[in-house]
């Protein structure tokens, strides 16, 4: 189903679907265990929600990606500032 949603995000060249849709990917992932796999998906979408309006995503897409990076013990990554 998210295929299908992605395929129609890029028909109607929507770049906060998009974004979303990649962040679903990412999330499903995530929650199936599937950790190393979700993290490269919650990448693409900051990419393409960079310069959109959908701040709400953004930040959840940022909050799930430091999340990933923190059980990684990548706390720089994550974005942790002592």
């Amino acid at each position: 189903m998210l295929e299908e949603a992605l395929a129609l995000a890029k028909e109607l060249d929507d770049s906060s679907l998009t974004g979303e849709v990649l962040w679903g990917f990412g999330t499903s992932l995530c929650f199936v265990g599937r950790h190393g796999e979700a993290e490269p998906w919650y990448g693409r979408s900051l990419e393409v929600l960079q310069d959109s309006d959908a701040v709400f995503v953004v930040a959840w897409v940022h909050h799930m990606r430091g999340l990933l990076r923190t059980e990684k013990k990548d706390f720089a990554g994550a974005g942790f500032r002592y």
